[in-house]
């Protein structure tokens, strides 16, 4: 049987820091549609992040990003894009490089309403004070140099300084959660909550910690609560789907899960290995291959890949597939 590559198992899987063996490449790439833009990466198994302003050219670099899967995630005044990388040997290869993945990114939506969130974001931070955004760019770099233990006492001393800061809650609740200090994750997001109940990062968040938590019931709401947030978004309808499928509601788990794959096919909850379970269970083994082969070609690379390919060769021997 397929075991659900998700959101969840990624987290599960991870180490709370990479170590020193980990590769590490540059990503280097451009926002086609706009000259200026602001530009982060943001790990999908570990608290490593980091941000960085396009060139007049378009153009950004971030550099000795450890190997994984992360999330990229620009705005401009042409409006927002959020995209999976993959940042892996064969990623660079795909380039002809040995340490330089490429990215190419294309705004697209909203630019008044893009500016609009920016700006009352924005308008937040101006009542934080300096110190303790100096205090948060401190602890990214403890994390990019693997010290997560002198991260978190930056990050306490600046929530300390500012009970607003929804950055720094949100960093919190990461590394608690790779961490596996569950309890502790959810603990930072309700007190960034506090502050800001509608924001899209701690609800999302507090979404994967409640899934881990086994509080399905309750993930989906405010799961649902984020999709209003943000018509449409992938990761919050992989995770819905992944709990209505722990509640025994699969079809609504296939709608979710389809319309992730839909919007973001390369994302890095992997909906479509959710899928193939669904449809093995429902005795639809061609349908579960498909969503294999169309995972396993965006992701060639996947740590389980040979596995996959060798249950792919395991049903097909067993049976024929109908076309």
């Amino acid at each position: 049987m397929i075991r659900i590559l998700a959101f969840l198992a990624l987290a599960m899987l991870a180490t709370s820091a990479a170590t020193a063996s980990v590769h590490r490449f540059d990503v280097v790439g451009d926002v086609r549609n706009a000259r200026f833009a602001n530009v982060s990466l943001h790990s999908a198994s570990t608290p490593w992040s980091a941000t960085a302003n396009t060139d007049p050219a378009g153009r950004f670099k971030f550099s000795k990003v450890p190997e994984g899967v992360y999330t990229l995630m620009a705005f401009g005044r042409r409006g927002e894009a959020h995209q999976t990388v993959q940042v892996t040997a064969a990623a660079a290869a795909a380039n002809k490089s040995k340490s330089k993945v490429r990215v190419h990114v294309l705004l697209a939506g909203d630019s008044v309403r893009t500016a609009m969130r920016r700006n009352l974001v924005s308008l937040r931070q101006l009542s934080i004070p300096e110190k303790a955004f100096k205090l948060y760019g401190d602890a990214e770099k403890h994390l990019q140099k693997d010290d997560t233990p002198g991260a978190v006492e930056k990050l306490k001393e600046a929530v300390g300084i500012a009970p607003g800061f929804l950055a720094a809650y949100s960093k919190l609740s990461i590394i608690a959660f790779h961490q596996k200090k569950f309890p502790d994750a959810e603990g930072y997001l309700r007190e960034g909550l506090k502050q800001e109940p509608t924001s899209y990062d701690l609800l999302s968040k507090l979404v994967q910690v409640l899934t881990v938590l086994g509080r399905h019931r309750e993930a989906v709401t405010v799961g649902e609560s984020v999709l209003k947030i943000r018509p449409g978004d992938p990761m919050s309808n992989s995770q819905i789907g992944v709990n209505l499928l722990e509640l025994g509601e699969v079809d609504g788990a296939v709608q979710h899960l389809t319309a992730a794959k839909k919007v973001d096919p390369n994302h890095f909850s992997a909906p479509q290995l959710v899928l193939a379970r669904i449809w093995m269970d429902r005795r639809k083994p061609d349908w579960a291959i498909g969503e294999v082969e169309d995972y396993l070609k965006r992701h060639p690379g996947a740590p389980d890949a040979a596995s996959l390919r060798a249950w792919m060769e395991r049903i097909r021997q067993s049976r024929t597939i109908s076309p």
